[in-house]
C-alpha cells in the first residue's frame, strides 16, 4: 500500500451520546473526523485529493459534481448555480433568463464587483495590470450552400426601477457606466516625464466579411453601433404627464490647465467616413399660399412650398413652427428637389424658441410658379 495511504489507527470516540470516528493518516496530529452528531466529515491537518478524471458530486442523482481532468476544471450543475457571501446570494448563472432574483425580505441586493489584478510594484520597468475579456461564441461555418451561423449576442441590461402605486415615486432604472481609467499622474519633482494618457474607449460595428471566391459573392455589411436613449414612460391613467425620453450627450475631454505652460487642447469629436442621417424627420406642405405659416416639429423635415407665382428678383418668407427648435439653435435649409435647380435662393431669416424663419428668393430673370421642396435639419446649439 502506498505511504500516504498508510492510517495511523482508527479512534472510536463518543460526543454528545453519538458514537464518532477518528481516521490518523500517518502522523498523530493528521486526521480525518467523521463527525455524526454534527452530520459532517472534517479534516484536521490533512486533505482530501481527488485523482485526475475523477468527480466529486453532490445531489440525490449527482445533479452537480466538480471534476479535473488534468488539465481544466468542470463546474456541472443541472440548475441554476449561485454564489453567496455571508450566506446571501450575490450572483446566479443560469442557462435561461434571470426574471428574480430576490434579497430576503428588507434587505438591499447583494453588489458584485469584479477586477483583475493590479500590477506589481516595480522600480525599474512599466507593469501592465491584468486585462478583462469578455467574448460570446463564433457562429458555425458553412460549407457550400449552407449559410454560416451568426455569433453569440453581448448583453449589458441593468435593472428597472421599482414601481409604486399611490403618490409615491417610482425608482430610478439602475445606471449604466462605462469608464476608462484615468491616465498614471506625474510626480518626478522637477523631472521632465509627462503623466499618462487616459484609456481610450472604443465601441464599434464589427468589419464586414470578406469574400474569397472568384466571382460576384458580396462581402458582407459592417456592423452598426446604435445609442439608445431610453424612452419615456407612458402615462396610461389619470392626467399625469408622460416621462420624457431619455438623452444622448456625446462630450469630448476638456483639455488640462496648465500652471506655467500652455493649456491642453479641448477634445474634438468627427465623423472619420460616411454621413450623420437625422432619423427624427417628417415632411409639411403649404396650402394657400408661399407665405403661408406652417408647423413641423421635427429634427429634420421637407417643406413643400405652394406653387403660387414668385415674381424674378422677389423674395417671400415664411415661419415654420417647431417645438424642437431652440433660440441658440443652427438650422441648415436647401432648395433639395422640384423647379428649377439653381433658380432659387433659400436661408433662414430668424431663429426663435420653438419656430423659425424661411426666406426664398426667385434669382432669375423671369417669373416662376414651382412647388419647389426644402430639406432642412435643426442642430442643437448653446450660448455656454
Amino acid at each position: 500500500m502506498p505511504a500516504h495511504n498508510v492510517m495511523r489507527e482508527i479512534r472510536l470516540a463518543s460526543l454528545q451520546g453519538k458514537e464518532d470516528m477518528e481516521v490518523f493518516l500517518g502522523s498523530s496530529s493528521a486526521k480525518a473526523t467523521f463527525d455524526v452528531s454534527a452530520g459532517r466529515m472534517v479534516f484536521d491537518g490533512a486533505g482530501l485529493r481527488m485523482n485526475d478524471s475523477d468527480s466529486l458530486s453532490f445531489g440525490d442523482d449527482g445533479d452537480a459534481s466538480i471534476n479535473f481532468d488534468g488539465t481544466d476544471t468542470l463546474f456541472d450543475n443541472t440548475g441554476t448555480l449561485q454564489l453567496q457571501w455571508g450566506g446571501v446570494g450575490g450572483l446566479e448563472f443560469d442557462d435561461a433568463a434571470i426574471t428574480q432574483f430576490l434579497a430576503a425580505d428588507d434587505a438591499v441586493g447583494k453588489s458584485v464587483f469584479v477586477e483583475t489584478q493590479d500590477a506589481g510594484a516595480s522600480p525599474s520597468a512599466a507593469r501592465v495590470g491584468g486585462s478583462f475579456s469578455l467574448a460570446t461564441g463564433r457562429g458555425s461555418s458553412g460549407a457550400s450552400a449552407v449559410d454560416g451561423g451568426a455569433s453569440g449576442a453581448l448583453t449589458f441590461t441593468t435593472g428597472g426601477g421599482g414601481n409604486t402605486t399611490g403618490t409615491g415615486n417610482a425608482g430610478d432604472g439602475g445606471t449604466l457606466n462605462t469608464t476608462a481609467g484615468l491616465g498614471g499622474g506625474h510626480s518626478g519633482g522637477g523631472a521632465t516625464g509627462t503623466g499618462g494618457a487616459g484609456g481610450a474607449f472604443a465601441t464599434g460595428g464589427g468589419a464586414g466579411g470578406a469574400t474569397s471566391n472568384v466571382g460576384s459573392d458580396n462581402a458582407g455589411a459592417g456592423g452598426g453601433a446604435t445609442v439608445l436613449g431610453g424612452a419615456g414612460g407612458a402615462a396610461s391613467a389619470g392626467t399625469g404627464d408622460g416621462g420624457a425620453g431619455g438623452n444622448i450627450t456625446l462630450t469630448p475631454g476638456a483639455g488640462g490647465t496648465s500652471n506655467g505652460g500652455s493649456a491642453g487642447a479641448d477634445g474634438s469629436l468627427s465623423v472619420t467616413i460616411g454621413h450623420i442621417t437625422m432619423a427624427d424627420g417628417g415632411t409639411v406642405t403649404q396650402g394657400t399660399s408661399k407665405a403661408e405659416p406652417v408647423t413641423l416639429s421635427t429634427q429634420s423635415g421637407q417643406i413643400t412650398m405652394h406653387a403660387a407665382q414668385l415674381d424674378a428678383g422677389v423674395e417671400v418668407s415664411f415661419t415654420v413652427t417647431n417645438t424642437k427648435v431652440s433660440a441658440t439653435d443652427v438650422i441648415i435649409i436647401n432648395h433639395g428637389s422640384a423647379g428649377t435647380a439653381g433658380a432659387y435662393l433659400v436661408g433662414i431669416s430668424a431663429v426663435g424658441s420653438g419656430s423659425f424663419s424661411v426666406t426664398v428668393s426667385n434669382v432669375t430673370a423671369g417669373n416662376l410658379s414651382q412647388a419647389i421642396v426644402l430639406n432642412f435639419v435643426v442642430i442643437g446649439g448653446a450660448a455656454s
